[in-house]
């Protein structure tokens, strides 16, 4: 199962809208969006820290964070979050979210999430640092990686990856409906609304169907030619 998680790459791709995150704001919108995953050994660290009844369990191996009494995740207190250093990898990958597989590439694409686009007071601030960007795709990595954990322990390794990794789209569900399809799927380039571009249409590619997204020229021009490239070399042509 390993040899899985070894080949799947994490591939970040944003809008070109920066972020920072300043605790001077006490926004805290991060930890009010919608209640905290975790798995088992997240459960367990903070058992071992010291703390109690705060999360419930809500499928195989997953909990999900309490809130408070008008909403908010249970450790926040202050605009702060209590938990901070040993916070789930749910609350690590914010503000992106694992989008999609590609099992072509076999890449792991994480995106802006939406809801963060929307709500987040810290889009638009300052710049985005790599450190960021880079913790928070092993944070994407990890939730993918630990669902396929979670459920190969009843599956096989191999269908618990295919599993998860047709799931993802629909777990988002907010894909084709987001400010994401102002970029280019394939490459994050920002698109000008004044401009046509043309509607991605991508074949099945084994297994995975990712629906309609707009594609700028250069990025559709160089699948169409992989794909001439692909069929001209294939074993049913030779």
């Amino acid at each position: 199962m390993e040899s899985i998680f070894h080949d799947i790459h994490v591939r970040v791709i944003y809008p070109e809208i920066s972020f920072k995150c300043d605790p001077s704001l006490e926004c805290s919108v991060c930890c009010k969006i919608a209640p905290a995953d975790l798995n088992e050994d997240e459960y367990k660290q903070l058992i071992r820290a010291g703390y109690r009844d705060f999360a419930y369990p809500v499928g195989f191996g997953i909990y999900q964070m309490k809130e408070r009494m008008g909403g908010g995740c249970i450790f926040l207190k202050d605009y702060k979050c209590e938990i901070h250093n040993i916070r789930p990898a749910s609350c690590r990958a914010f503000p992106f979210t694992p989008a999609f597989f590609d099992f072509y590439d076999k890449v792991l694409v994480c995106v802006f999430d939406p809801k963060a686009l929307k709500m987040c007071k810290g889009i638009g601030k300052g710049k985005i640092e790599e450190k960021l960007v880079y913790e928070c795709a092993l944070a994407c990595r990890k939730l993918f990686t630990d669902r396929i954990k979670i459920i190969s322990k009843i599956r096989k390794p191999e269908e618990a990856f295919l599993l998860v990794a047709l799931s993802t789209p629909k777990k988002i569900g907010m894909i084709k409906d987001s400010p994401w399809r102002s970029q280019c799927y394939c490459c994050g380039h920002p698109l000008k609304i004044s401009e046509e571009y043309k509607i991605y249409k991508e074949i099945q590619r084994n297994f995975v169907d990712y629906g309609e997204f707009l594609v700028c020229e250069k990025c559709l021009g160089e699948d169409i030619e992989k794909r001439r490239r692909e069929l001209l070399f294939s074993p049913d042509v030779l």
